[in-house]
């Protein structure tokens, strides 16, 4: 299965399985929290984008390049979540105020609870390399995951239904703790607005053309 060969591939690369004893351990030793995952999604018209997930520690990054927009996250002690999103093409971000959010959705892509609601139908591999696959019936089709449950990584989600074939596919996997560190220092420099003061600055070109195409409402 090609998402066994990408973490066998990646976890080499590491030298955390293949260059020590820990290569027949059960248990992984890749780091959770320090990860970058690149995914290809594609519907059923046949169009392709793609998706980067980034997490380092508290933070999580999705970063959609075709759309040219990033949305940052950091988990609160408090069990907020503070959000900024970033606009590639103007080097601009719009921060918002913390509020409740399902931190696994943000980190993990599928969402811990839409994970238990799926029934588990087959495992192989153990540690870095274990692949969980999961299924669920939905109303208009089914749905299929594999997961790993070690680094909580989507491999891949498969949704069928009288459209076709929507998939989410695992197709590169960073564990350089450098390029994960550039990845969320890349858009330090934006200028950024706190969306509270949105409403006073709607002078704006860039917070003009940001409300009139949909991406933020006036704030007020």
């Amino acid at each position: 299965m090609a998402v066994m060969s990408m973490l066998k591939k990646y976890c080499a690369a590491a030298a955390v399985l293949m260059l020590s004893p820990l290569g027949m351990a059960a248990e992984c030793e890749l780091n959770v929290d320090a990860v970058g995952a690149h995914y290809a999604i594609s519907q059923p018209s046949g169009h392709t984008t793609a998706l980067q997930l980034w997490r380092l520690g508290d933070r999580a990054l999705q970063v959609r390049p075709e759309a040219e927009l990033a949305d940052s996250y950091r988990s609160l002690n408090n069990g907020e979540v503070r959000r900024v999103r970033y606009f590639d093409a103007h080097q601009r971000a719009i921060e918002y105020d913390p509020e409740r959010a399902d931190w696994s959705a943000k980190a993990q892509l599928l969402p811990t609870q839409a994970l238990d609601k799926m029934k588990r139908i087959g495992s192989k591999g153990s540690g870095c390399k274990r692949i969980e696959r999961y299924q669920r019936q939905l109303d208009d089709g089914q749905l299929t995951v594999w997961w790993n449950p070690e680094l909580r990584l989507l491999l891949q989600l498969e949704r069928r239904n009288s459209d076709g074939l929507t998939r989410i596919k695992l197709v590169d996997l960073k564990v350089d703790r450098t390029t994960i560190r550039e990845a969320f220092a890349a858009r330090a420099d934006y200028a950024s607005t706190d969306y509270a003061d949105i409403g006073d600055n709607e002078s704006d070109p860039f917070l003009r053309k940001m409300i009139r195409v949909g991406f933020v409402e006036h704030a007020h």
